[in-house]
């Protein structure tokens, strides 16, 4: 899935986990965590793009190849990983409860933001195919990763977007009947 789709997925689940702010959850957080996973990629998208544009497709010129697609795959490789993820979403939320416990802190132990990258790879899991990084969620611990539909796809990116847009015409219309009905 694209990093646009990511961080719209990522501020709809901060939408539905905190619908009145009250937990105050930060929405540039939450898709910062949506998109981080594909950081990587954002970084290199450059030379994609001049890739496509002489005519080669998703071809990196051959002076980068080996040490971007080396840098690119570790990375996915730990990005894309739940074992990963929530280990370090634990790690993270240790250190929160550690320092609110000593300098007792008025902030939320655990990182909800966080919740954003698991949304991500769970979301990576069936808009992605072998033929371009399969989802290894349990890696380091196996290579396994669940065949899916390509994101770029067609009727993947059809799929993907009309949910987005049926989830955010879901948040207006409440947001809009609520304001209609609301006692004052």
């Amino acid at each position: 899935m694209d990093p646009l789709a990511h961080g719209l997925f990522a501020n709809a689940g901060r939408k539905l986990i905190d619908p009145k702010g009250k937990k105050k959850v930060r929405p540039i957080l939450s898709i910062f965590w949506g998109i981080f996973p594909d950081i990587a990629f954002t970084l290199i998208a450059p030379f994609y793009i001049v890739s496509i544009l002489s005519g080669r497709g998703y071809e990196i010129p051959k002076e980068f190849a080996g040490s971007l697609s080396y840098v690119e795959r570790t990375f996915y490789l730990f990005s894309h990983s739940l074992v990963v993820a929530l280990s370090v979403i634990l790690l993270f939320t240790l250190g929160r409860y550690l320092i609110k416990k000593k300098w007792k802190g008025t902030f939320s132990v655990f990182p909800i933001e966080m919740l954003g990258w698991v949304l991500h790879i769970v979301l990576d899991i069936p808009t992605h195919s072998r033929e371009f990084y399969a989802t290894k969620i349990f890696w380091p611990f196996t290579d396994w990763g669940f065949d899916g539909i390509g994101w770029r796809k067609p009727e993947a990116l059809i799929g993907t977007y009309g949910i987005l847009i049926i989830i955010y015409l879901g948040f207006f219309l409440v947001s809009w009947y609520n304001k209609k009905h609301k006692k004052t």
